[in-house]
């Protein structure tokens, strides 16, 4: 619930014409829940290195980001 937690205070903060701060986080298997739809998320990559994925929850509703 952290990461929903951080999603909600960072879509707060964004202004209507900008897009919120990303939230970082290591969590790989997690289904998108209303909350989230709107935030920026920043998860570490599963191949070698220390690269980080953007993923821009839109209308994805449901889906489980372990493929994205």
């Amino acid at each position: 619930m952290a990461l929903i937690d951080k999603l909600r205070t960072a879509k707060r903060e964004a202004s209507s014409d900008e897009k919120p701060e990303p939230v970082r986080t290591n969590i790989h298997n997690k289904f998108i829940a209303p909350e989230m739809i709107g935030g920026v998320i920043y998860t570490m990559a599963r191949t070698i290195g220390s690269t980080l994925d953007n993923i821009r929850v839109l209308d994805m509703l449901g889906w489980d980001w372990t493929g994205l």
